[in-house]
């Protein structure tokens, strides 16, 4: 997480810092979360393992699209990186949220609440 913030900080107020941007924000997503889970009960943890998987691959993924477009000289790398950053990778925000939500909801109905419903 410190590459992909490291990375967003370096293209902050070059011709890419839309980019950075995204990437920053992703790195906090996924730390608050990270934290979160070192913290949690096991419960809660599960309950939010698929949410956190996903966030933490999105912010991978990004982090490898955007390297391999500043060390490429093909435009349509970087076109891709950036659509990535601006269109995809804000759902790191959402996740951010699915995943530290806990296990409370899980557990709300009953199995004869949701046969009834």
């Amino acid at each position: 997480l410190d590459e992909v913030a490291a990375l967003g900080a370096a293209l902050a107020g070059g011709p890419n810092a839309d980019i950075g941007l995204a990437l920053s924000k992703a790195a906090q997503d996924a730390e608050a979360a990270t934290q979160w889970m070192l913290e949690a009960d096991m419960t809660d943890r599960g309950a939010g393992a698929a949410a956190y998987a996903r966030l933490m691959a999105l912010t991978a993924g990004a982090k490898g699209l955007v390297k391999a477009a500043l060390g490429s000289n093909a435009p349509s790398r970087l076109a891709l990186a950036r659509f990535f950053a601006l269109a995809i990778l804000p759902e790191t925000n959402a996740l951010r949220t699915m995943a530290t939500l806990g296990a409370d909801g899980l557990y709300a109905l009953s199995p004869e609440d949701l046969a009834t419903a």
